[in-house]
């Protein structure tokens, strides 16, 4: 998707400053936002995230 980091927050539902914190990871979306995330972009919660190791 080509979309700028306001207009991709914009697409999720999300604010700019809550998706910039979870693009630099110092957040992690909630549940409730991860099934939403998933919904929008059609893939599985667990393609979200990367296992701990």
């Amino acid at each position: 998707m080509e979309m700028n980091q306001t207009e991709f927050a914009a697409f999720l539902g999300a604010n700019k400053n809550q998706y910039s914190r979870w693009e630099r990871q110092e957040i992690q979306p909630s549940l409730e936002w991860a099934w939403i995330i998933a919904k929008k972009l059609n893939c599985r919660i667990e393609d979200l995230f990367e296992a701990p190791e």
